[in-house]
């Protein structure tokens, strides 16, 4: 069942066992979305006309393997391999992550308790995001404040953001010491914005 009566989206479960492995991964079954080389509709993985974006911009996929899900932009579904997501983190510098996106209760929760693990100061920007559904939304909120995620609203961005110590960076170049800042929008398709 994918929406119930009133036309909420609801995702159904069912339990997988993966070929090359004995361990057990739960799979939600979703509507179409964020396909790839599907360009208009809703199952279209575009990237939104009105998003600005700059050639310092780095695009991290997830989900694109057929066999298991991700809603991580850091681990698929059971952590069995990892995006390049790591790697950026940690050849950039990057202390400190913010979190946007869709949805809240799954790839921006997945994403946030991961690079939460991987020991990144962690912050979900909550009215930036958006739950499939409210009660799963506070959960997860409530989850991610226990693990100690950082909840806040886009109005604290100005003050955390102007207490970093500005970062001259280049691809060609070696990163000074000081704070490098990633700005995360998470779905299916996620774009990683290096904040300098």
């Amino acid at each position: 069942q994918l929406c119930d009566d009133e036309g909420t989206n609801v995702p159904s479960t069912v339990t997988c066992s993966l070929d090359e492995t004995t361990k057990a991964v739960e799979q939600k079954l979703w509507p179409d979305h964020c396909i790839a080389n599907v360009t208009t509709g809703g199952a279209s993985s575009e990237i939104a006309e009105g998003l600005v974006t700059t050639r310092t911009d780095i695009f991290v996929l997830k989900g694109d393997n057929c066999q298991r899900d991700s809603y991580s932009a850091v681990w698929d579904n059971g952590n069995f391999s990892a995006t390049k997501l790591p790697e950026i983190l940690k050849s950039n510098h990057v202390t400190t992550v913010y979190l946007v996106g869709l949805a809240l209760d799954y790839c921006v929760f997945e994403t946030a308790m991961d690079i939460k693990q991987l020991g990144y100061e962690t912050y979900v920007v909550r009215d930036a995001t958006r739950a499939v559904a409210e009660d799963t939304g506070m959960s997860a909120v409530s989850t991610m404040r226990s693990a100690g995620v950082k909840v806040i609203m886009t109005a604290d961005l100005n003050g955390l953001l102007s207490s970093r110590t500005e970062t001259s960076f280049s691809r060609n170049s070696q990163a000074t010491p000081s704070p490098v800042i990633l700005l995360l929008s998470v779905s299916l398709i996620m774009a990683a914005t290096l904040k300098l």
